[in-house]
C-alpha cells in the first residue's frame, strides 16, 4: 500500500515537471506581444506643391492661381512580432526655417494616425501653407532645405519609439534646440494634409489621420 502511493506521487510530480517545462518552453519560443511597437524612420523629404485646382469656384470673384506649398513627408515602418496592424502612432514635428526675412521660423504640429500595417513603409505629411511662405520669404523665394532643420518624435501611447534628426545644412545645435526662446513661433504654421486641399489627393498613400471629435 506504501509502494503504491509513493509511485501515485513520483507519477504526479514527474507530470507536473513536465507540464513546468513545457510551459517554459513555449514562453521562451512565443513572440513578444503587448508592449509598444519597433519602430524605423526612413527619413524626411522636403518637396513644393502647387495648389490642386479643382475647377470649381465658390465665388464670382475667386481665382485659383496655383500657389507653391512647402511638403514635409516622413517615411518610416513599424514592427511588432507577429501582430499584422499597429492601431496608433503619433508623429510630433518640430520644424525650424531660416533664410527669411525673420530668422528661424519654428512651426509644431503633432498628428496621430489610425490603421497602420506594419512590414510597410508609410507616409505621412505636413504642410506650410502660400501665405505664411509670401510673408516671410517674399514672392519669387522659396526657402532652401540647406536652411531647414527637423526633428521628429514618434509616440506610442505615451512610450516615445523613435526620434529623428533632418539637418541638411549639418547646422551646429544645442540638444532640445526647438525649445530655444530665440525662435520665432509660428502658431499653426504646419497643416496636416484634412487642413489642406491636398485631403482627397493621394488619400491611401499616406498614413490615415485619426479623425478630430
Amino acid at each position: 500500500m506504501k509502494q503504491s502511493k509513493r509511485s501515485a506521487t513520483l507519477s504526479t510530480a514527474l507530470i507536473v515537471a513536465t507540464l513546468l517545462t513545457a510551459s517554459l518552453a513555449w514562453a521562451q519560443r512565443a513572440p513578444r506581444t503587448g508592449g509598444p511597437p519597433q519602430v524605423t524612420v526612413e527619413g524626411v523629404e522636403v518637396n513644393t506643391q502647387r495648389t490642386p485646382n479643382f475647377g470649381e469656384r465658390t465665388h464670382s470673384r475667386a481665382r485659383s492661381p496655383s500657389q507653391d506649398w512647402l511638403q514635409f513627408v516622413v517615411v518610416l515602418k513599424t514592427e511588432a512580432g507577429d501582430d499584422k496592424w499597429l492601431d496608433e502612432l503619433t508623429v510630433n514635428w518640430h520644424v525650424m526655417i531660416d533664410g527669411g526675412e525673420t530668422p528661424r521660423l519654428y512651426m509644431q504640429n503633432s498628428t496621430s494616425y489610425v490603421e497602420i500595417e506594419h512590414g510597410v513603409s508609410q507616409y505621412g505629411a505636413v504642410y506650410v501653407r502660400p501665405q505664411l511662405l509670401r510673408r516671410y520669404f517674399g514672392e519669387r523665394r522659396s526657402p532652401n532645405p540647406r536652411n531647414m532643420l527637423v526633428y521628429l518624435e514618434i509616440m506610442a501611447g505615451n512610450v516615445r519609439v523613435a526620434e529623428y534628426t533632418f539637418n541638411p545644412g549639418r547646422a551646429r545645435v544645442p540638444e532640445g534646440w526647438w525649445r530655444s526662446p530665440t525662435l520665432t513661433r509660428i502658431e499653426g504654421g504646419l497643416l496636416p494634409p484634412p487642413r489642406t486641399p491636398f485631403q482627397w489627393l493621394d488619400y491611401e498613400f499616406y498614413m490615415i489621420p485619426k479623425t478630430e471629435n
